[in-house]
């Protein structure tokens, strides 16, 4: 085993070679420059760098990873980013998996500045940066990726009192349109005030993000008390903490409300964070977590317009979804409303469905959980429908709302575009 203790001793010498028949190590100092796509922390500044082979498996040990990347020699044949195995034109792979073979094994490895270079059996050259390989292989995504949302009750929401965005600002600066979206990933909501109240001027904030979602609502919606669809929203009563579109297989990523107009009393929104009230049931009741993991829950929307049923929306899928890497909560599907008939858990199951839904229901409803804000005319507000659930109390008089969905793949790209994730 040859360990190079010292940078000196590495400056020596241009490349450092691994060979897979004798287990060497290679280390090396290094000063990992982030890049916008690279780590959010960045562990690995300065720090001492290991690589060794161990059977099919480069392992590589750095300062800052709690434990060894485990990189599988056919996954890094397959993660070539060549100009022979990915065009930089269409940003796809060239290289066909197919041609991949699961006992793929290198013939040398060499460590130089950031980058580790392995040539192939068939004299094929792959290159990867450090940095990369710990962001996008499965052990380290699984220490590395980090939580970017904020979990809040009533009272830790009114302490942290998000910024709002200016209409003005929102629609002529890039960074007015990043603080909105900052804010619907790390506390699952957003707004932006002093906006004209019209469903036009509602449709043009929208769209500074994306397109708005169409479905059998239409692209955008506008309405008061009159039953246009067979809904409760279209009514004047409460509604308690719910998430929209459980029934469709693509439910809606964010909710837009606007409060064009109101003569009355009452209306106020109701906030919850699902993601909270999930995380207290995940700690107080971790069975009952589990099983609103793993039961997969009907919803349905029934449509009913002059006595004839128009549309017939389902969909089973489970109320809580977490990642299946990190376990980091990822979507909550919670609507009482649109449960349709439970069909899908065997009987023997029933006691711990409905306990495990009352333990939800019960941290849902917890006086704590809730935020009560009045909408106002001019302000779009903008809800995590994965994440953050909503409702009204009742009112009086004449109400007008108007907003849209918005498709989770849209606003999450446009993130993306902009460097928040």
């Amino acid at each position: 085993m040859m360990v190079c203790r010292t940078l000196d001793f590495v400056k020596k010498f241009s490349r450092l070679r691994l060979f897979t028949s004798s287990n060497a190590i290679a280390m090396l100092s290094l000063s990992a420059v982030p890049t916008a796509r690279s780590l959010h922390a960045t562990s690995l500044r300065c720090c001492h760098l290991a690589i060794h082979s161990n059977g099919d498996c480069l392992e590589i040990n750095a300062v800052g990873l709690q434990q060894p990347l485990q990189l599988h020699y056919a996954w890094l044949r397959g993660h070539c980013y060549c100009d022979k195995c990915y065009s930089k034109a269409t940003y796809q792979k060239i290289f066909d998996l197919h041609c991949l073979s699961p006992f793929e094994k290198p013939v040398d490895i060499h460590l130089e500045d950031q980058n580790l270079s392995i040539k192939w059996t068939d004299g094929h050259q792959s290159l990867f940066h450090i940095d990369w390989l710990i962001k996008n292989s499965y052990s380290g995504y699984k220490q590395t990726s980090k939580k970017t949302e904020s979990y809040w009750n009533s009272n830790k929401i009114k302490e942290l009192n998000p910024e709002h965005v200016t209409f003005e600002k929102f629609m002529n600066t890039e960074c007015g349109v990043k603080l909105l979206l900052s804010n619907v990933l790390t506390y699952g909501i957003g707004m932006v005030e002093h906006v004209p109240a019209t469903l036009e001027a509602t449709q043009q904030v929208v769209e500074r993000i994306c397109p708005p979602q169409e479905n059998l609502f239409g692209k955008m919606w506008q309405f008061a008390t009159q039953p246009v669809h067979s809904d409760t929203a279209y009514s004047s009563v409460y509604l308690g903490a719910h998430t929209d579109g459980t029934y469709f297989e693509d439910c809606p990523g964010l909710q837009v409300f606007h409060c064009f107009h109101h003569e009355g009393k009452g209306g106020e929104t109701l906030l919850v964070d699902g993601f909270h009230a999930a995380e207290i049931v995940r700690t107080r009741k971790p069975d009952a977590f589990k099983f609103l993991c793993e039961a997969k829950v009907p919803a349905e929307f029934i449509d009913v317009v002059d006595g004839k049923m128009v549309d017939h929306m389902h969909c089973v899928d489970t109320i809580l979804k977490v990642d299946s890497v990190t376990k980091a909560l990822t979507r909550l599907r919670y609507n009482l409303y649109d449960l349709a008939p439970l069909n899908t858990t065997p009987p023997e199951q029933l006691p711990s469905f409905y306990s495990a839904l009352s333990s939800l229901t019960d941290a849902i409803r917890d006086p704590s959980s809730e935020h009560w804000m009045k909408l106002s005319p001019g302000t779009v507000l903008f809800i995590d429908n994965w994440r953050v659930m909503h409702g009204r109390a009742a009112f009086t008089g004449n109400r007008v709302m108007g907003g849209c969905y918005v498709g989770r793949d849209g606003y999450l790209s446009r993130a993306r575009v902009l460097g928040l994730l």
